[in-house]
């Protein structure tokens, strides 16, 4: 009876390592469900918490182009999608900005070099959470959590035989293009 137990519980060690290596090296792991840039563009988003330090909570983020859903174009004169995407570093008055190319070419997930960080809570007792994949504001002590936006983002279609865009901050000499 004892050796069974012991059998038991060395399998059972095994069979929980074998099951946290698998999710070491699935690149999903951690990351929340794909949230749309903005509503009218095919182009998503989705987070991954990486740490909390000194209240100061640190992101890595993804973006790919969901070309499942209705919004995509997929007319002939229709290249890609360009982003405008501006995120917090630090606290949430220190806005870094980045310009993309998402091509229609591009199938694969882009995942941003830089972590996007920021303070976890505030001394008004509001607070920012990671729950479920999801990042969540309580704007007051007790307070139910709403979706929270820390990103700001212009999204809008690359066209053949149309130059003009709706993204007044888009530059696109500094636009990383994604193929």
């Amino acid at each position: 009876m004892k050796k069974s137990l012991i059998l038991f519980a060395i399998f059972l060690g095994l069979g929980i390592a074998d099951a946290q290596a698998k999710k070491a090296k699935d690149p999903d792991a951690g990351f929340g469900k794909w949230l749309f840039v903005k509503s009218d563009k095919p182009v998503q988003v989705r987070y991954k918490q990486m740490k909390v330090e000194n209240n100061t909570g640190y992101f890595q983020l993804q973006f790919r182009i969901n070309f499942e859903d209705e919004v995509h174009c997929n007319k002939p004169q229709c290249l890609g999608y360009l982003m405008n995407f501006s995120y917090p570093q630090g606290d949430l008055s220190k806005q870094t900005h980045k310009n993309y190319k998402l091509m229609n070419s591009f199938k694969g997930i882009y995942t941003l070099p830089d972590l996007v960080s920021f303070p976890m809570s505030f001394s008004d007792g509001s607070k920012f959470i990671f729950q479920d994949g999801q990042l969540f504001a309580v704007n007051s002590p007790g307070g139910s959590p709403q979706q929270a936006y820390v990103t700001t983002a212009c999204v809008d279609n690359i066209l053949s035989n149309y130059s003009h865009h709706n993204c007044r901050d888009f530059d696109a000499a500094s636009a990383i293009e994604l193929k």
